[in-house]
């Protein structure tokens, strides 16, 4: 299958930083789970969680997006295959676009050290499509990431309107 040629894409599964935050989590979680008091016929319940656990870690999907000349996509990129998923739109439905929130890496680090403070671990992608529907996606891709896409999906697309 040939590799699809993507003007910009990202790729945070295959980042280290991906990786070193899920094993931390990872981590502190097997922490509180090696702490919960088992009766000694029981430690065979904490190796099942422990074992689950980090299955999940391992496999739970990481949202990414892409555009090329025609389409913007949105991945949930897992390492297994079945659970990967692509959706994509044509650049020539879509009346508007717009981004909202504050996600990037420092508020991940910050919002890490202090859940909630630090203005959400989110950004929200808005599109009006020219046949008056509306699609609003929840997202954990960076905003400057987000913002490139979008600025070369309206570059792409003159027809949509001006917005800040």
């Amino acid at each position: 299958m040939k590799e699809q040629p993507y003007i910009y894409k990202t790729d945070y599964l295959h980042t280290v930083r991906t990786w070193v935050i899920r094993a931390f989590l990872f981590l502190i979680f097997a922490t509180v789970l090696r702490n919960l008091p088992f009766e000694t016929t029981d430690y065979w319940i904490r190796n099942l969680l422990t074992v689950v656990l980090l299955i999940l870690f391992i496999v739970v999907p990481r949202q990414d997006m892409g555009i090329d000349k025609d389409r913007i996509y949105f991945f949930d990129a897992s390492l297994v295959p079945f659970l990967s998923k692509v959706k994509s739109y044509k650049l020539s439905d879509i009346e508007s676009i717009r981004v909202a929130g504050v996600h990037n890496k420092t508020t991940e680090i910050l919002d890490g050290i202090a859940p909630g403070n630090s203005g959400g671990i989110f950004n929200y992608l808005e599109i009006n499509f020219r046949d008056d529907t509306c699609e609003s996606y929840r997202l954990n891709v960076y905003k400057k990431d987000l913002n490139k896409i979008v600025q070369i999906a309206r570059e792409r697309n003159d027809s949509f309107s001006h917005q800040p």
